[in-house]
């Protein structure tokens, strides 16, 4: 049992950490750690704890839609996304998907967890995890050589006949 869980999302759980993606990681605390107890004192910590310089940029955005701190370490940047669960601690195996997690929430815990949730549930749902992440990969690289932003929802068809299509 702990305090904590970290999960990722985004690109890093999908495509493998493409150059220039940033690392979106879920912190899910139980019912006595506050929002407000993060946003004051995570901040504090991380400088505290990190080599001197490696944090270029550290932006803690508490009333964001989905509440978040910014980080820049080391050249990498990291999305630190807040979470409060309605539990009494964090077990290791906790398993997002268990939607008797989600009763009782606030709406914006609610949508800190829809990205590792959804990401989870994409995941499960793909028979060929490797060709999958490997296309989002191509994507992804493609997509950053057009200077596109690659939050961007692409489609991409395989044609009529197949009837199979792609959304990012």
């Amino acid at each position: 049992m702990g305090l904590v869980r970290l999960p990722y999302s985004g690109a890093r759980a999908t495509a493998d950490g493409i150059p220039g993606s940033d690392i979106d990681t879920l912190v899910v605390v139980p019912k006595h750690v506050y929002r407000e107890d993060f946003f004051e004192y995570l901040p504090k910590i991380l400088v505290q704890m990190a080599p001197p310089g490696a944090i270029q940029e550290l932006i803690p955005v508490p009333d964001a839609f989905v509440p978040i701190i910014k980080l820049e370490l080391s050249g990498i940047s990291i999305d630190l996304i807040f979470a409060r669960l309605a539990i009494p601690s964090v077990p290791v195996t906790l398993l997002l998907k268990d939607t008797s997690l989600l009763r009782g929430l606030e709406e914006r815990d609610l949508r800190s967890l829809n990205g590792t949730r959804v990401t989870d549930e994409i995941l499960e749902l793909v028979p060929q995890k490797t060709t999958f992440r490997t296309a989002l990969r191509g994507i992804k690289l493609w997509a950053q050589s057009e200077s596109t932003p690659t939050n961007s929802v692409w489609i991409i068809d395989r044609g009529i006949q197949d009837g199979q299509s792609m959304q990012m």
